[in-house]
């Protein structure tokens, strides 16, 4: 037996509970609770009883496993404490003036109306900002900028606002979730196998001059038929592929011209693609064009890889904040920031795009399931997708930083 002494106004007490092992803190906590509803308590001079004393050794040992499990368990938690205390960070308005887990934001002003009595509220806080790929967006400024709402608080829609913002009642929260997606990426192209199996009806050859005037410069667009999963068009019920620039010389063929592989039969195109007058049955189109064919076929597959369609199935991380802010008892101002999560994939895993795959690791992302697949169990190691809790922290009270550069001014009445 593992003995405890607990001090109980006076009286000394000896505690027994096999296998107990409770922190200070703990201890500190049972003496609190206890020490005010034990059955019988004693003052100086009174006749103690043995039945009182055993009574009361049951029920300390009663409330001590209780504490003891809820400890062990985080029963009766209000949740994760966000310990989160607002420090002003006064920045000056500008591109580019503050940078948290590796996002870049910039400090905008903006004014913002009370819906209780006009007044005017200027609002200066951190965005993140997305400029498009072209290559002068930055310079020219083609930017999108998310900027937060305020809404009107109505029928006591109110939350309990026990931080504070910029000297305003706040109430700060924070989502860490896991995700699971499941997805086909590269919907619209086909599978290697697919790719393999396609009858590739429809050749058409573009000749054009080198720098000698050669006309030995062949543009080759192969077609063969392939349901579309966007459209049922007949239009659309085709799958191409192009190669531009094979060393091929132009010999008896027509410099523009399509052949059916199917019929045999060829099509001058006149240089307008006008199919109306049929040049002849060409039996040897595909002996002497074969090379270039074939190349056309392999190049296209080897270009292709990191792009057939795929399905996959994936579990990451989100770890978001927000805050609601109190500007008056009518108004309530809504923050929220996140951060991109592929920067930190070491430790959180990434969530596949749906789009783009261009290289091996995009590629690889998630486990592959195959058509009409709907059990995704024991897919992922999922002991390795989801962030240990200190690290998700480091996370958090990085994207606090944030609600600092928060700084709200009330001007004067419209």
């Amino acid at each position: 037996m593992q003995k405890r002494l607990f001090e109980i106004r006076g009286l000394s007490m000896i505690v027994s509970r096999k296998n107990l092992y409770l922190t200070g803190a703990l201890l500190f906590c049972v003496s609190a609770a206890i020490q005010a509803d034990v059955p019988y308590v004693f003052q100086q001079g009174d006749t103690i009883r043995s039945d009182e004393i055993n009574e009361n050794f049951r029920h300390l040992d009663s409330e001590v496993g209780t504490l003891s499990d809820e400890v062990e368990s985080g029963a009766n938690s209000a949740g994760p404490d966000e310990d989160y205390t607002y420090n002003q960070k006064n920045l000056t308005v500008g591109r580019d003036k503050l940078t948290v887990l590796s996002r870049p934001y910039d400090i905008v002003a903006i004014d913002t109306l009370s819906f209780k009595d006009h007044d005017l509220f200027t609002l200066k806080f951190p965005v993140a900002r997305g400029y498009p790929s072209y290559p002068n967006a930055k310079a020219l400024d083609i930017v999108s900028i998310n900027l937060p709402s305020t809404r009107e608080l109505r029928y006591d829609d109110q939350f309990n606002y026990t931080d504070r913002i910029s000297g305003y009642p706040a109430r700060v929260f924070v989502s860490v979730g896991q995700g699971h997606v499941k997805s086909s990426v590269n919907s619209s192209e086909v599978t290697e196998a697919e790719y393999d199996d396609l009858e590739w009806e429809r050749h058409e050859f573009y000749w054009s001059q080198d720098d000698d005037g050669v006309y030995n410069q062949l543009r080759l667009y192969i077609t063969a038929t392939n349901p579309n999963p966007y459209s049922t068009s007949d239009n659309y019920q085709n799958y191409i592929i192009r190669c531009n620039s094979l060393a091929q010389a132009q010999g008896d063929f027509p410099r523009l011209f399509s052949w059916n592989a199917v019929t045999n039969q060829a099509y001058d195109y006149g240089g307008y693609g006008d199919e109306d007058e049929i040049l002849s049955e060409i039996p040897d189109v595909k002996s002497s064009l074969s090379t270039a064919i074939d190349t056309c076929i392999a190049d296209s597959k080897a270009d292709r890889q990191y792009k057939w369609r795929k399905g996959i199935y994936n579990t990451y991380m989100t770890i978001s904040i927000g805050a609601n802010i109190l500007l008056d008892d009518a108004t309530e101002l809504s923050f929220y920031f996140d951060f991109n999560s592929k920067t930190y994939e070491a430790d959180l895993r990434k969530s596949c795009q749906t789009y783009s795959i261009d290289t091996e690791d995009e590629w690889n992302c998630g486990a592959e399931v195959a058509a009409l697949q709907r059990d995704f169990t024991l897919l992922i190691d999922q002991q390795n997708t989801l962030a240990r809790k200190s690290r998700r922290e480091e996370f958090v009270k990085e994207l606090f930083t944030l609600l600092d550069h928060i700084v709200i001014s009330e001007a004067a009445e419209n």
